[in-house]
C-alpha cells in the first residue's frame, strides 16, 4: 500500500506535459490492444464476407443473364432437335438399300434418264462413324445410262434434293454418234446405318 501511495504521489507531482504524455501512452496502448485483439479479427471476417458477397453478386448476375437468355436457349434446342430429326429421316437403314435403289430409278424415269445399270457395291462400303447403338457407312452405288443434257441436269438436281442422304462423288457424260442421247455415269455414296445388336450376358 505504501508503494502504491508512493507511485500515486510521484504521478500526481509530475508536471502537466508529462501527465499528458502518460495519458497519450495509455490511450495508444488501449487502441493497439483494441485493434489487434478485438477489431482486427472482425475486420478480417468482414473482408472474407465482402469477398463472398462479391462472388455471390457475380453468380446472381450470371443467373439473371441466363434467365434472360432462356428463351433463346430453348429456341436453339428446338431448332437443333428439328435438324436432328430431319437428318435422321435422310439417313436410311442398310436394310433399305433396295428402297434407295428404287428411289434413284424413279428419279431417273421422272427426268428422262434411261438406266442401263444401277448397282450397289456393298464390298466397298466404308465405316464413317459409330457409337454404342449404330454404325454409319458410306455405301457406293454405280449408276450408268443414257440421257439428254437437260434431262441429266434435272436428274442431278433431283438426287441432290432427294429425301435420302446421297452424295455425288463422280460423274461423266459423253456424246454418242448420231443420237440425241449421251452416255452418262454417276458414282453415288448413300449414307446408311446399321443397328448394333448387344448380346445379353
Amino acid at each position: 500500500k505504501d508503494d502504491w501511495n508512493k507511485y500515486l504521489s510521484n504521478f500526481m507531482s509530475m508536471d502537466e506535459k508529462k501527465l499528458y504524455g502518460v495519458f497519450a501512452g495509455i490511450l495508444l496502448l488501449v487502441f493497439l490492444l483494441d485493434y489487434f485483439v478485438i477489431m482486427r479479427p472482425q475486420l478480417n471476417a468482414l473482408s472474407t464476407i465482402g469477398a463472398d458477397i462479391e462472388v455471390n453478386k457475380q453468380e446472381i448476375e450470371k443467373t439473371r443473364k441466363n434467365v434472360k437468355n432462356l428463351d433463346l436457349y430453348q429456341s436453339q434446342v428446338e431448332q437443333n432437335t428439328a435438324l436432328l430429326k430431319e437428318m435422321k429421316s435422310l439417313v436410311k437403314s442398310k436394310d433399305e438399300i433396295s428402297l434407295i435403289l428404287e428411289r434413284i430409278s424413279n428419279m431417273a424415269d421422272q427426268n428422262g434418264v434411261r438406266l442401263d445399270q444401277l448397282k450397289p457395291e456393298a464390298y466397298e462400303q466404308e465405316l464413317i462413324l459409330e457409337n454404342n447403338q449404330f454404325a454409319y457407312y458410306s455405301f457406293p452405288i454405280i449408276v450408268e445410262g443414257r440421257t439428254r443434257y437437260h434431262d441429266f441436269g434435272r436428274f442431278i438436281n433431283a438426287i441432290e434434293n432427294a429425301n435420302i442422304c446421297l452424295t455425288i462423288t463422280d460423274l461423266s457424260i459423253s456424246s454418242v454418234d448420231r443420237s440425241d442421247y449421251h452416255s452418262m455415269a454417276l458414282s453415288l455414296n448413300a449414307i446408311v446405318y446399321e443397328e448394333k445388336h448387344v448380346e445379353e450376358e
